[in-house]
């Protein structure tokens, strides 16, 4: 069976012409099944539109298809048509055979869905663009704010829970807030600029948080010194709040870890030793003070600064809780290391009831650290045997207590001597030898 073959025929180009068919208009001209007429829609300017006629006069030869026609206006019109193929209209498909009705239906279907999937493109498209044009302003927005209230400020709200201000907008991939290891140096000197300028007492405990975290890492360590940081910090062991002077030593403690930060920081140990001894007993304020001053003595440099206070050191030791007890021990065993300490600590009153320390049911970590300043303060003694027979020591002396008429500390050691712990039993064999 051969099929009618549309035919092409141009009309005139006139300058009144009508208004071209929207897609909807044209879709339903083709399904209405309008015989003999389907109207293209005009893309180019406000000239005619071209009209496409379809007539079954003419046989075509015999195809599996129907054929495919665009209309070429004639010279001088000002319109141009969209590429569109030409459909039949829906008299010819009822005269075609059922599979070519099936190709047009299939036809129509392709360009409708051609449409919805160009139309979601679209979508897509102004959705990225519209996206990355509200990143932008964001970030400006943000970077205008400056350090303080970006990245520096920011750093406070993670990492020290401190409510300085949320922020609308995630921090930026070159954010100075990612890590503590690498924070810039301009973040760093905003977050001292902070410190030194304000005087809320929480503001300034969160920023000594973080800076005391900040120098965990060596490498921080010199940039807050070079940031004139040491002295900013120091400043705030003056805070009468007690947990702004923790978090004040805290930080110099992690900021004593390096050798040129102690060479400025020994200025301070007099006045770490006052805030020690003064702040209430077993205080959060006495514990970082101790641990302060066991790295300020872990060399023989600044040793002597903290003579003055060797006696309170003691009375700490005598009357302090396990973790009080535990923390002096660890600065007089740095002393007794130094054998020209050992005069200051021999000569220094100490109370009576120290010698209890030496009871096996003391606490092992602290019963061995006793042991071990006084197997130190033996070998001192050994070396200089001769200075220190010329030497005379008060009674209630360090002296007195372990080297004096009375027997008991000799009683004392005896009984440890069969303690269960080996490490214990060899220390006092240690000490006896000598003795």
């Amino acid at each position: 069976m051969q099929l009618p073959q549309p035919i092409l025929r141009p009309t005139a180009c006139t300058r009144k012409t009508k208004k071209p068919l929207s897609f909807l208009r044209w879709n339903k001209q083709i399904r209405t099944g309008r015989p003999g007429r389907a109207t293209l829609l005009g893309v180019g300017g406000s000239g005619g539109g071209a009209e496409l006629t379809s007539s079954s006069a003419e046989p075509a030869p015999a195809r599996t298809r129907t054929s495919e026609s665009l209309h070429v206006p004639p010279p001088g019109c000002s319109a141009a048509v969209s590429l569109c193929p030409v459909l039949p209209g829906a008299a010819a498909r009822r005269a075609a055979g059922p599979h070519e009705n099936s190709m047009g239906r299939a036809l129509e279907a392709g360009w409708v869905a051609g449409l919805v999937l160009g139309a979601g493109a679209c979508y897509c498209v102004y959705r990225l663009a519209w996206g990355k044009e509200k990143s932008r302003k964001t970030a400006a927005a943000g970077g205008s704010r400056g350090c303080p209230a970006g990245p520096g400020r920011t750093l406070l709200l993670r990492e020290s829970g401190l409510p300085v201000g949320a922020s609308p907008s995630p921090p930026a991939e070159d954010d100075c807030t990612t890590s503590f290891s690498t924070l810039n140096t301009q973040c760093l000197k905003k977050i001292i600029c902070l410190l030194e300028s304000t005087e809320d007492p929480l503001i300034r405990e969160r920023a000594l948080i973080t800076l005391g975290n900040c120098a965990a890492f060596s490498v921080n360590q010199d940039i807050i010194r070079n940031l004139d940081g040491l002295s900013v910090i120091g400043n705030m062991l003056k805070d009468p709040n007690p947990k702004v002077k923790e978090k004040a030593l805290n930080a110099l403690n992690n900021l004593s870890m390096n050798i040129q930060n102690q060479r400025e920081l020994k200025v301070y140990i007099s006045q770490i030793c006052e805030e020690t001894i003064s702040s209430p007993l077993n205080s959060e304020v006495q514990l970082a003070g101790l641990r302060l001053l066991t790295n300020m003595t872990v060399t023989n440099d600044y040793q002597h600064l903290i003579a003055n206070s060797v006696s309170d050191l003691f009375g700490l030791l005598s009357l302090g809780n396990e973790n009080i007890k535990i923390q002096t021990l660890k600065v007089l065993l740095n002393l007794s290391a130094n054998p020209a300490m050992t005069r200051e600590l021999l000569s220094v009153q100490v109370p009576s009831s120290l010698i209890s320390l030496l009871d096996g049911k003391m606490e092992k970590e602290i019963l061995l650290r006793v042991l071990t300043l006084f197997a130190n303060l033996n070998d001192n003694i050994k070396q200089k045997e001769n200075s220190f027979a010329q030497l005379q020591f008060n009674n209630g002396s360090l002296f007195s207590l372990f080297y004096g008429e009375s027997t008991e500390c000799t009683e004392k050691l005896l009984s440890l001597a069969c303690h269960h712990d080996i490490n214990v039993k060899e220390k006092v064999a240690k000490i006896l030898t000598i003795l």
